[in-house]
C-alpha cells in the first residue's frame, strides 16, 4: 500500500515506536507508550489502524496468547525515509522553503550542536 496521508502528532509519537520494536503487536506499542504518557489500550490500537490505513504500516495476522490471531504492525518504510519525509514537509509547508526562513533553520542546528 502507498502512503497516502501524513500522520498527526499522535500517530508519529506510535509510529516511532513500531520502528523502534519492529513488527509489534497493539499490546507492545501501548505498553511501550506509557513510558511517554498515559494512553488508553483501544485508543492505541484505533491509532495503530489508522497509520495503517494512510499507508506507514501494514498489518499481519499471527497467532497471539491461546492461538487468539493478534494483528502485527510492520512499517512500510525505513525509520529514515519517515523521518526524511516529515522534515521535508516541514521545510515545504511550515516554512514554505523561504530563505529567511531557513537561515533562521540553520541558526537554531548550529545552537543545538554546539
Amino acid at each position: 500500500m502507498e502512503v497516502v496521508a501524513d500522520l498527526s502528532k499522535s500517530e508519529w509519537e506510535l509510529m516511532l515506536i513500531c520502528w523502534e520494536l519492529g513488527a509489534p503487536c497493539a499490546r507492545e506499542v501501548h505498553e511501550a507508550s506509557l513510558e511517554y504518557k498515559p494512553r488508553d489500550y483501544r485508543t492505541v490500537l484505533a491509532t495503530l489502524n489508522n497509520i495503517a490505513r494512510k499507508g506507514f504500516l501494514r498489518t499481519e495476522k499471527r497467532p497471539g496468547p491461546r492461538n487468539i490471531p493478534t494483528n502485527h504492525y510492520h512499517p512500510t518504510l525505513s525509520r529514515r525515509e519517515g523521518i526524511e519525509r516529515r522534515i521535508r514537509k516541514f521545510l515545504t509547508e511550515d516554512l514554505r522553503s523561504e530563505p529567511e526562513n531557513l537561515l533562521q533553520l540553520r541558526r537554531i542546528l548550529a545552537e543545538l550542536q554546539a
